[in-house]
């Protein structure tokens, strides 16, 4: 359990749904879209991903 809070606060896990959470619903404002699941899942996945890479590589960039 101590471990899952620590790769939480690593890759800042609330910050990293929140930007996916924007990605998405920017997606689905663009006029006629014609988004499957798959690719809002793509999406989630791929924005979560790299926000969370960016948040772990600032932590490490941070660490003194």
């Amino acid at each position: 359990m101590k471990n899952l809070k620590l790769i939480a606060d690593l890759f800042k896990v609330r910050i990293s749904l929140t930007i996916m959470l924007c990605a998405i619903s920017g997606a689905f404002i663009v006029p006629n879209n014609n988004l499957t699941m798959l690719d809002i899942f793509l999406i989630s996945i791929s924005t979560f991903l790299a926000s969370a890479g960016v948040s772990a590589f600032n932590q490490y960039f941070e660490r003194d």
